[in-house]
């Protein structure tokens, strides 16, 4: 799948300007796995990339945090009646808004990606936030990345998706 999406120059761009999200294609009853990255540490975002794709995974990135990055800004809510991503990964100290406001906004707009299939990833983040989060059922992972430890999340993400695509 080839996105075009027409945009000024980056030094042209205010900073809280939108990133371009992709056309969704339409889903087939058996598509490849989705996955949605956001972070804007642009190498964590490549590593995590080839990661998900060597999995067989179709990834969609993104530099900038919005509430459905799939469908734009103004979503009021989720306008899909199937979870749009498998999984999806978000840094948690971004610009215009952290991991966890994310979150909760998706959360608000009806996000269908299971939550225990969202995780934050963060070079910092406080003890109160962190126990929050994971109460709520996200996962939490410190940068640098214990690969090991995604890949068992990665695989247990799985499972709950095809277990959820068997109940369909």
């Amino acid at each position: 799948m080839i996105v075009i999406c027409i945009r000024p120059p980056r030094s042209d761009r205010k900073a809280s300007a939108p990133e371009c999200p992709p056309r969704v294609p339409k889903r087939s009853a058996m598509r490849r796995r989705r996955v949605i990255i956001i972070d804007d540490d642009i190498p964590v975002l490549e590593v995590l990339k080839f990661y998900f794709a060597a999995r067989g995974y179709e990834v969609f990135t993104f530099e900038r945090p919005t509430a459905c990055p799939l469908h734009g800004w103004r979503v009021e809510a989720c306008p899909e009646d199937r979870p749009g991503a498998d999984i999806l990964v978000t840094d948690y100290k971004m610009p215009i808004m952290n991991g966890a406001e994310l979150l909760q906004r998706q959360t608000e707009i009806g996000c269908k990606v299971i939550v225990g299939n969202k995780a934050i990833i963060s070079g910092y983040i406080p003890n109160e936030h962190r126990e929050k989060l994971e109460s709520l059922g996200y996962v939490v992972f410190q940068k640098p990345l214990d690969f090991g430890a995604l890949t068992a999340w990665v695989e247990a993400c799985e499972k709950r998706v095809e277990g959820g695509r068997q109940r369909e």
